[in-house]
């Protein structure tokens, strides 16, 4: 009987990872054919006003926008651009500052005489949608220029807000090996800038050890010699150790301790033990 129900249930399981492998996740909104054709439309206009209407002056004015100032304009822009069945594609003023920022610097690599390697029937740039991703799409304007080519970006992110505009310049084969070189120096040199101060961090942690161990060296010196007094006192050597002999070895002692050391016979040097006054 036992067998029986391990036989049933491995049955159940296999079919139930079977029907799960069969099924195919629903596209989102930003996976389906209507709304790429809405993606293409706003990257073909966003492309269109930054390379032809924007300037810096408008780029400045979107910088210095207050919060409540850019919400009523992306609602207002967004209201202006509607899309089929009702689908409004957001942007902040501030991605559109950036985006036409990175085209001003690609510009100089670009060349003159930038203009879309394509154009559709109607005279608008020609635009390559990827919407593989569910969270994000990528929009791609290939561009062309007197000295390179290159391509503008629109990601629009799963609820159609445009999120980055950004225009790339395609570089060559020597190009891309160079900088590929120059990124993994700068990475190599990082690290190797970050095993030295690992190693004097480690060196350093060698050292404080003998300087405590030299610390407490000291100190057991000027104890002895201090119990040594106290044990000749005690002892009732004093008949045949002077003032003389006590004052040399407590002026040793204070030297050891404060790192000085006691005065010469001319005079010169850190202290000087004038007399000593015993308490019986």
């Amino acid at each position: 009987m036992r067998k029986k129900f391990k036989l049933l249930a491995l049955i159940l399981i296999c079919i139930t990872a079977l029907t799960a492998c069969g099924q195919e996740k629903a596209p989102t909104r930003i996976q389906t054919a209507e709304t790429g054709e809405d993606m293409k439309a706003a990257a073909a206009t966003w492309y269109m006003l930054i390379t032809e209407a924007m300037s810096q002056d408008n780029v400045d004015a979107f910088n210095n926008f207050t919060a409540n100032e850019a919400d009523n304009w992306a609602d207002t822009f967004a209201q202006k651009y509607e899309m089929t069945d009702g689908v409004y594609i957001r942007v902040e003023p501030k991605v559109v500052a950036g985006g036409y920022e990175s085209y001003q610097k690609a510009l100089e690599q670009l060349g003159s005489d930038v203009a879309p390697t394509e154009l559709d029937e109607f005279g608008y740039p020609v635009v390559v949608i990827d919407q593989k991703n569910p969270k994000e799409a990528i929009a791609t304007i290939p561009i062309k220029g007197s000295l390179r080519t290159g391509n503008m970006e629109i990601i629009f992110d799963r609820d159609l807000n445009i999120t980055h505009i950004n225009t790339n310049v395609d570089l060559t084969l020597s190009e891309s090996m160079s900088k590929a070189g120059t990124n993994t120096l700068i990475g190599m040199g990082t690290v190797f800038v970050m095993l030295i101060v690992i190693s004097f961090i480690i060196r350093a942690m060698g050292i404080i050890p003998k300087l405590q161990s030299m610390s407490h060296n000291k100190e057991e010196s000027v104890d002895n010699a201090i119990s040594g007094i106290i044990e000749r006192e005690e002892s009732g050597s004093d008949d045949t150790v002077d003032d003389g002999e006590l004052i040399a070895v407590i002026a040793a002692a204070i030297a050891a301790a404060e790192g000085s050391s006691p005065a010469s016979a001319s005079g010169e040097g850190g202290f000087t033990v004038r007399s000593i006054r015993r308490i019986r």
